[in-house]
């Protein structure tokens, strides 16, 4: 069994992919995560689903049909951009990342968090970085 000491602060720290699955955890914070940290992180399912690079992995994942028709019944409540801005009230945020990141698109992503968390996280701050994705900037 896992005892925490409720008296430690938690922040989570997610890469890439773990972008998702970081952000899922962190929005089901109690009194002692405080805050989410993400490098290149993937923060919109639907964009990276649609890029096409993860699709077969994605549907493997999701158990999603071939022609993709019920991608959005089976990950419902899986896409951070697609849930209210509300669940990031009182979360401390900070992103790395890149506008010249090809497999993770900043514009489509990062950015797309950051300006769904304004006025709700306590910080959601975007480190800008260079290069493609997993650049040593990050």
């Amino acid at each position: 069994m896992l005892h925490l000491n409720c008296n430690r602060k938690l922040v989570w720290w997610s890469a890439s992919m773990g972008g998702v699955s970081g952000l899922l955890t962190a929005r089901y914070r109690t009194n002692y995560v405080v805050g989410w940290m993400g490098t290149y992180p993937v923060c919109s399912l639907s964009n990276l689903y649609s890029l096409g690079t993860y699709t077969a992995d994605m549907r493997a994942a999701y158990n999603i049909a071939p022609d993709g028709s019920d991608y959005a019944i089976k990950t419902a409540g899986h896409d951070p951009v697609l849930l209210s801005p509300s669940t990031w009230n009182g979360l401390r945020m900070r992103m790395w990342a890149s506008y010249s990141d090809a497999a993770v698109p900043r514009a489509q992503n990062e950015d797309v968090l950051k300006s769904l968390a304004d006025g709700h996280a306590t910080e959601d701050t975007i480190v800008t970085t260079t290069g493609n994705h997993g650049d040593p900037s990050n």
